[in-house]
């Protein structure tokens, strides 16, 4: 017995000796992936036979995600895209978003990609581990299937599933902080009912890659998704971080004192959801790029009189940020550091549940002298505090398969605004100068536009929310509007009168610089918002601004479509019917000392849009008998 024994060990250790030699860093027999045998191959081969394979099957894939059973069961499914594609295209995120049934998402929306790697290492890995021969043998009798996966954008699958919990589901709120005017108080959360996201990549993985008679397609489900915060820990924060506001904080800065105003103390602070391993928890902190520039400001108008000024200079993409050289710069790095912790421990302790001695004394923070060289990189100015953020604004917009040349056309002149300069005192800022003619010749593609009184295909469709994006950037800085035109028709995605029209060369967005610092103007998108970031030296204006009740205008018209590809009978509404009306925007701009510096009145007339609708040809004997309903055009 001890020799078989003996024997059968030493059978074992060649074969495993041979099968070592044979199979190293290869993929063992039956294993397969998504059905595509990779037996016998390394990694290089299987990567390039797993690419080969499934690549083009990912980029030219269709998934259809359902809002119901019920809509997935409908044998008029082609319709029901067709109109929720227009709504996509042609109507406001709000009108979309309440009348969705269905997302269509491809490997383009979801910036989606082969995850080769994770599915050669998996089918590698396959009969090696400490299962090794039951896996081996399991693989050999019938076969080892490693699922295909697909890598999404995690932004994009966000979105995406954001999109679905807006209209299936209650996005959950957290319980969090608001300052404002230097007090604290808490933003009342609750518990929603959102998809999970790690859910809807695996069913993501399987509508795009089906097993046998799979479908393209699924329903949505959306699951119980607790607050991540709760009250009582936010309410315990709340009340030491207005303990911890009271305390007076003093900059000692070259032998002189300057005392910090508690709201602009509390305009330092910033909070957020801190999720890790542990898990969620709100979080605060000092946020540098807010105190440096209010306190470097301070500290520049003590010792010169005058308000810091510099000038962007942009070479190549590069941007320099360009001094006289009489800019004193604060070493703020350790103080701010001391204000963090001395300033918030407590609250921190407070959220955690822990008791603390709450302090009441004064904070100081001893601040050394550098001066700010003459050129500096457009990062180490913002890090610094030397420049900030003046204003920013962002508004949405849908990503589906219908509006992929949209989101192009938004890209491409977004891109080409971004580090355009103004001037300092009074230098001017044309949308159409900066960005140019969106033609065909320079990449732009044909998405919605407003033609007349109804949206139309048109090359550079879309650009007008990149300069009503803008506007608002503008406006909320303060600084001159000299020339703005609304758009044809309301467009309820953007807030009420502070739209803006461009059409090149005659119809323009310009605004001006009536600051001693030059601006510099910034382009950000992600899959489903554009931001714009206007950069400098803040002048401190103050801005306030109300607007009109809407005023009625016109009423619309129908008219109807007929799309031979329809049953006879069916319709769809192409674009809804929207009344013409009128509302007047007013803004009052203040410097920091109360002088009123501008009044503006912004007009803005919508003329009405006609309701399009799209039906099948005429039921033949519907015609026989006379019924001509729906062939006329109705005010509405």
């Amino acid at each position: 017995m001890a020799l078989v024994i003996m024997i059968l060990l030493a059978c074992g250790l060649v074969f495993t000796a041979g099968d070592f030699i044979i199979n190293n860093g290869r993929i063992y027999s039956g294993v397969t992936i998504g059905g595509l045998d990779v037996a016998g191959m390394n990694k290089e081969e299987a990567a390039a036979a797993v690419q080969s394979q499934f690549a083009d099957q990912l980029a030219s894939t269709q998934v259809i995600v359902f809002a119901n059973e019920d809509i997935a069961s409908d044998p008029s499914i082609e319709e029901e895209i067709a109109r929720e594609e227009s709504l996509d295209e042609l109507t406001s995120l709000e009108e979309a978003r309440a009348n969705r049934q269905l997302w269509v998402a491809d490997a383009n929306s979801l910036a989606a990609a082969l995850d080769t790697d994770a599915m050669v290492e998996q089918a590698l890995a396959t009969g090696r581990g400490w299962e090794g021969p039951f896996v081996r043998l399991a693989a050999l009798l019938g076969g080892w299937d490693v699922p295909v996966q697909a890598l999404y954008d995690p932004s994009a699958l966000e979105s995406f599933a954001h999109e679905i919990d807006l209209t299936i589901g209650d996005p959950r709120v957290d319980y969090s902080i608001s300052i404002e005017d230097g007090t604290a108080s808490m933003i009342e959360g609750h518990d929603g009912y959102m998809v999970n996201r790690d859910h809807l990549a695996d069913q993501l993985d399987e509508a795009f890659f089906p097993e046998g008679n799979g479908k393209n397609s699924f329903v949505a489900k959306v699951e119980f998704a607790p607050s991540r915060t709760t009250a009582e820990e936010v309410s315990r924060a709340v009340d030491a971080l207005n303990l911890a506001l009271s305390r007076p904080v003093v900059v000692n800065y070259n032998g002189n004192s300057y005392n910090v105003p508690r709201d602009e103390l509390a305009s330092w602070i910033v909070v957020s959801i801190d999720e890790n391993k542990e898990g969620s928890a709100l979080a605060l902190g000092i946020d540098a790029t807010k105190a440096s520039p209010d306190l470097i400001s301070m500290i520049h108008q003590a010792i010169t009189g005058n308000n810091v000024s510099v000038r962007f200079a942009v070479d190549g993409g590069q941007v320099k940020v360009l001094t006289d050289g009489s800019v004193s710069i604060p070493n703020l790095d350790e103080a701010l550091s001391f204000l963090d912790a001395d300033l918030l421990n407590s609250v921190r302790a407070a959220l955690e549940g822990k008791t603390q001695e709450s302090q009441s004394s004064g904070i100081t923070l001893t601040i050394e002298n550098v001066t700010a060289p003459s050129s500096m990189s457009f990062d180490d100015a913002l890090a610094c505090g030397l420049i900030t953020e003046i204003s920013s604004f962002t508004t949405e917009y849908l990503n589906t398969s219908a509006t992929q040349n949209r989101i192009h056309n938004i890209h491409l002149a977004a891109d080409a605004l971004n580090n355009s300069v103004i001037a300092a005192n009074g230098g001017t800022w044309s949308f159409n100068e900066v960005v140019g003619d969106a033609n065909e010749s320079r990449g732009y593609l044909g998405a919605g536009t407003i033609q007349g009184n109804e949206h139309e295909d048109a090359i550079g469709g879309g650009i007008c929310q990149v300069a009503t994006t803008v506007f608002n950037a503008v406006f909320d800085a303060g600084y001159p509007i000299v020339r703005r035109n609304n758009h044809t028709l309301y467009i309820a995605s953007y807030p009420d009168g502070r739209d803006a029209a461009v059409a090149y060369p005659d119809m323009d967005l310009i605004w001006r610089n009536d600051s001693n610092s030059d601006v510099l103007v910034r382009s950000s998108y992600t899959d489903t918002t554009l931001t714009i970031r206007l950069f400098g030296i803040d002048p401190g204006y103050v801005v306030n601004w109300s607007r009109t009740d809407w005023e009625k205008g016109a009423a619309f018209t129908t008219r109807y479509e007929v799309d031979e590809n329809l049953a006879p009978g069916t319709q769809y509404t192409k674009t809804p019917g929207v009344n013409g009306m009128k509302i007047t925007v007013y803004r009052t701009v203040t410097a920091p000392d109360g002088t009123i510096l501008l009044e503006d009145v912004f007009y803005s007339t919508y003329q009405p849009e006609t309701e399009v609708i799209v039906k099948g040809p005429d039921n033949p004997s519907a015609q026989a008998s006379g019924d001509t309903s729906g062939d006329s055009t109705d005010s509405q």
